[in-house]
């Protein structure tokens, strides 16, 4: 059996990573892992009014426009609600560094640096707190 390694990530946050170009993920914690790793959308939803600011803009600015032609129109909240409590794509961990220069990147938190991020289709699965692995979907192209 192969494995992945995995981790959960709210939404709209994996989204973002997915499709509009998140490069960094905030953690109070570093990893040592670079390589890919699959992106599992937890079942709770990040409630914008909780947010910082600061997230609230960039939650608002990625709900509001597609990035480019390339990108279907802007996703609703309702749409990446039914996106929860699975696997939602893959993406590679290059880095983790502290200050990292992204928009993305929030002060104080460990900036896991990301790259080549591939949505593939949902796959319902429980999520977990830090990496975990699941055994590796078969349309998961690395």
């Amino acid at each position: 059996m192969t494995t992945m390694p995995v981790i959960t990530i709210r939404q709209p946050w994996a989204h973002a990573i997915l499709h509009f170009w998140k490069n960094v993920e905030n953690r109070s914690w570093p990893t040592k892992h670079r390589g890919p790793i699959l992106v599992h959308a937890g079942r709770a939803f990040v409630n914008k009014t909780i947010r910082a600011d600061i997230d609230a803009a960039r939650l608002a600015t990625m709900l509001s426009r597609p990035v480019d032609n390339l990108l279907p129109d802007a996703v609703t909240p309702d749409e990446l609600k039914a996106l929860t409590g699975g696997i939602v794509g893959v993406v590679t961990i290059v880095d983790c560094v502290q200050n990292h220069p992204s928009p993305w990147a929030i002060p104080g938190h460990w900036h896991w640096v990301l790259a080549d991020p591939k949505p593939i289709p949902f796959q319902a699965c429980k999520g977990r707190l830090g990496i975990w692995r699941i055994e590796t979907p078969e349309r998961v192209v690395v």
